[in-house]
């Protein structure tokens, strides 16, 4: 989608990175939605605010990946993903389950 981040290339804080790209933490936070300053290796973290929608219209959900990790992989924001999905926040997708990106998923 164009949009600017980074791959951590190690463990970390958000800290470190902060001072790295002269970006605050609090942005670095809202951005991500993250919920506190750790940061994994191989974690993708965003340098500039999330799209609404995402690039593909849709994505299957892998084993143990939460709506998060699909939030960070598209660079959507966590709640659109939500609402896309008619899911309620913090509910997690289950292996394979079909993941709406750019439309709301229909009505049953």
């Amino acid at each position: 989608g164009g949009k600017k981040f980074v791959i951590i290339p190690v463990d970390t804080d958000l800290k470190a990175v902060s001072k790295k790209f002269q970006i605050t933490e609090s942005a670095l936070m809202k951005w991500n939605e993250l919920d506190g300053d750790k940061l994994n290796k191989n974690d993708i973290l965003f340098l500039e605010s999330k799209s609404s929608t995402g690039n593909v219209a849709t994505y299957k959900s892998q084993v143990g990946e939460s709506m998060h990790d699909i939030s960070q992989k598209f660079g959507i924001k966590l709640k659109k993903l939500y609402s896309k999905n008619r899911m309620d926040y913090g509910q997690q997708p289950k292996s394979g389950q079909l993941i709406y990106l750019q439309s709301k998923k229909p009505r049953k």
